[in-house]
């Protein structure tokens, strides 16, 4: 028995964004995948959304059920421009022993939370010329961006610096491996005289 066309439209979709790695996408990525009108698009979404082949994670961007889509990638996607910093990316280098439960990051935007699946990301804003110091890394099929470990800790202490954030327990830091220059470098482009004396005393204290 010939199987219907609205199933193998289905099985199509998949397939070719599993082809494609478009784990995550806006209606702009099926139009050109697709060449499909924006009309078209949305319907479709709303289509396979309803039959549980898609999650919607935002206005405008959705995800395969089902996918392993890295918390990184995912906290890149869901607000953009962004970076993962501050606790996540201290964490992650092993700056700080703690374990970090929601994914901190920054952006050039207006501060926000999200929530997608019980998980917490939550955006900080810093100003344009300091939005610099992070690299892209592979997790498996997707690439994210992660500050470097130096400008992770400036971002942090930024925001101590602002009063937003406590300074970190400085017998718990692991900072032989930083770069000091390079730490004050990224520190200079914030023009914040508090954040270059707190830094200072920080690493004076390690010394």
């Amino acid at each position: 028995m010939k199987p219907s066309n609205k199933r193998a439209n289905l099985m199509d979709f998949v397939e070719t964004l599993k082809k494609e790695g478009l784990f995550v996408f806006g209606k702009t990525d099926l139009m050109r995948l697709f060449g499909r009108s924006h009309t078209s698009v949305t319907f479709l979404l709303h289509r396979y959304s309803k039959r549980g082949v898609l999650i919607r994670l935002k206005n405008g961007l959705y995800a395969l059920v089902g996918a392993t889509i890295p918390e990184f990638y995912l906290a890149n996607r869901l607000y953009e421009p962004s970076y993962v910093s501050l606790e996540t990316a201290l964490s992650f280098h092993g700056i700080i022993p703690e374990t970090v439960y929601a994914v901190t990051s920054i952006t050039t935007l207006t501060p926000r939370e999200r929530m997608v699946s019980g998980k917490r990301y939550l955006y900080h804003r810093i100003q344009p010329k300091a939005f610099t110091g992070y690299r892209p890394m592979e997790q498996g099929e997707f690439t994210c961006l992660i500050a470097e470990p130096e400008k992770a800790l400036v971002d942090y202490y930024y925001f101590v610096a602002r009063g937003l954030r406590k300074p970190l327990d400085v017998d718990r830091l692991h900072l032989k491996n930083l770069d000091s220059h390079k730490l004050m470098e990224y520190a200079s482009l914030f023009s914040h005289q508090k954040l270059d004396l707190l830094l200072k005393e920080l690493f004076s204290s390690k010394l």
